[in-house]
């Protein structure tokens, strides 16, 4: 409730994590100022964001009447079992114009001070160019002719120092994308025409015991239309999600593709090394699973 109207907050997470730009998110109503409510988004904002766009895209989702601050955060953090943690959510300080001017007028009051203000700045750290030697530890570039022809550096420092100057970036260009008249338009597509106009190609899975297992595209094909009438026997239809808890990489494509193949939304959750007890990867699927409203999921064999 806020604003004297209910609104359902998990509606709009849910379109708020399928925002461009956005990670995870939680919206909670939160006494901002006196006994004022408004609704506070904490957003975990993939890779470096924009503050005034990434609060304009939550403003977006909501009825103009319901006002609503963003806060970014690093992490959603959760309770021992796995929950959102509201309280330490509630600890976080919301930037709003009632708190600039409290902290304003107690600057003001302090007898040194004459004048203050305080202004909130985004803090966007710069990022950084990378060179081949940056992501290949072991590269080195081929030596010029001239280098070669004076021999190695006497010194240690001069060496250091040659190392330490800046570097082109890295550059390749594959040249214009051409995209024929008769490619497929979307996956479903795509997934048909290769397995019909490539039979014998298909994934070669290398499990961590050096085990080699081919899987071609019909048959990908094959075992995902097996899947996707399993799914569909048990009542889901288009529009419904399915959880991915698939270990061999094998049976994960073919529950993805079964999925696509339907309309259904794969959700994928990465295998956690242990059920046995609680971790970052069990959380977060018990999360998912109740915030989904408790899906089906596809699991291997021994995970079940």
């Amino acid at each position: 409730m806020a604003s004297g109207r209910s609104i359902n907050l998990w509606q709009l997470e849910d379109a708020l994590r399928r925002s461009l730009g956005v990670e995870d998110a939680v919206i909670v109503a939160k006494e901002v100022s006196g006994s004022r409510t408004e609704l506070v988004a904490y957003v975990v904002p993939v890779l470096t964001f924009a503050a005034d766009r990434l609060e304009a895209q939550v403003r977006s989702l909501l009825p103009a009447e319901f006002p609503c601050r963003c806060v970014p955060v690093a992490n959603i953090p959760l309770t021992a079992n796995g929950e959102v943690d509201e309280k330490a959510l509630a600890e976080m300080p919301v930037l709003e114009d009632e708190l600039i001017a409290r902290w304003e007028t107690k600057l003001r009051s302090l007898p040194q001070v004459q004048q203050a203000a305080v202004v909130v700045q985004e803090m966007v750290a710069e990022q950084k160019r990378l060179h081949l030697a940056d992501l290949i530890p072991a590269w080195k570039p081929s030596v010029p002719q001239e280098a070669e022809a004076s021999g190695p550096a006497t010194a240690t420092g001069e060496s250091a120092a040659r190392e330490t100057k800046p570097r082109p970036p890295a550059y390749a260009n594959g040249g214009a994308l051409h995209i024929p008249a008769d490619a497929p338009k979307t996956f479903t597509e795509a997934i048909l025409a290769t397995a019909k106009r490539f039979p014998s190609k298909g994934i070669l899975h290398v499990r961590a015991n050096g085990e080699e297992t081919f899987q071609s595209y019909p048959a990908l094909l094959e075992q995902a239309k097996r899947i996707l009438s399993g799914l569909q026997g048990m009542g889901l239809k288009p529009g419904d999600r399915v959880v991915l808890q698939c270990e061999r990489l094998s049976d994960h494509f073919a529950s993805f593709w079964a999925c696509v193949l339907g309309g259904i939304t794969p959700v994928n959750v990465a295998v956690a090394p242990s059920y046995a007890e609680r971790n970052s990867i069990v959380n977060k699927l018990y999360n998912i699973w109740k915030l989904l409203k408790h899906p089906v999921v596809i699991a291997s064999e021994h995970l079940v």
